[in-house]
């Protein structure tokens, strides 16, 4: 079984002796990044990655209207689907970027700690992973779908994660900016998909998509407005970067030490109100 678009990624494996388990769903669980059932026998847990969403489907609607229907008609691909009596579970996936991952048990998963329930574990595993210099296992912890942790941090697009963890003061901003973005999703998130579910399935409307907007500062607007203090950041920012442009020498980013990130406290107060520290 390949997935991806062009079958370049490496198989995913069906659960051992698959054709012989009798798998009963017992319990749910989640994460940011991925969904976890425990089928008794076994346990499963899907990371969505990028493009996959979950759908659960009556049967009849599955039956006659999905299952009937082309992935070039409906535009998605059926990744997997649990099928049960009267519902399905289905993995939904532009690109067939998925990953399932089957255990005995349910302590066998590897799951970081939650930064919005569980912030100090969390602080603790992200400074451990700073402390090995692995940038790429850093960068895991972290759940980065949209624009929204970009324009809180006040970084550059452009910065490697080198550049930001080797910095405290980055990776501080950086981290009140993720938290903020977990705890402003958890307390409002659900107010902007509840009218986009019918029968069970997420299926907005385009005005209803267009609405997720107004969660962005940057993404979709034509004019953004910030505070006196950040705006003078972002000028002194630009001419910076304007100079450095018209220098006849070439300079490299890692000495540059009058580049100020453009970083607005009040952006992340949900952060500093529950930690000041």
């Amino acid at each position: 079984m390949k997935y991806g678009i062009d079958n370049n990624y490496p198989p995913l494996p069906y659960p051992p002796s698959f054709k012989r388990l009798v798998l009963t769903v017992t319990g749910v669980q989640t994460t940011h990044r991925a969904l976890i059932l425990n089928l008794g026998m076994l346990n499963l847990m899907v990371s969505y990655l990028t493009h996959t969403s979950v759908q659960w489907y009556t049967r009849i609607r599955w039956d006659t209207g999905i299952m009937c229907v082309s992935k070039d008609v409906r535009k998605f691909h059926v990744g997997m689907a649990l099928v049960f009596k009267e519902y399905v579970l289905a993995f939904v996936t532009i690109d067939l970027l998925f990953q399932p991952v089957w255990r005995d048990s349910f302590l066998d998963f590897v799951i970081p700690p939650d930064i919005y329930t569980q912030t100090t574990d969390f602080l603790v595993v992200v400074a451990k992973r700073i402390q090995d210099e692995n940038w790429l296992n850093v960068m895991e912890l972290f759940f980065l779908a949209d624009p929204f942790i970009d324009d809180l941090p006040g970084l550059s697009p452009f910065i490697t994660a080198c550049e930001l963890f080797s910095s405290p003061s980055r990776t501080a901003c950086f981290l009140a900016a993720y938290y903020t973005y977990i705890r402003v999703g958890e307390a409002g998130l659900w107010r902007l998909l509840s009218p986009c579910i019918h029968q069970g399935v997420l299926a907005p409307t385009t005005e209803q998509r267009l609405r997720y907007a107004d969660w962005l500062y940057v993404w979709g607007k034509e004019r953004v407005y910030m505070s006196i203090r950040m705006s003078r950041l972002l000028d002194s920012y630009n001419k910076t970067l304007e100079a450095y442009a018209a220098a006849s020498e070439v300079t490299c980013r890692a000495t540059v030490t009058d580049l100020f990130d453009v970083f607005e406290p009040t952006l992340v107060e949900p952060a500093l109100e529950a930690n000041p520290t």
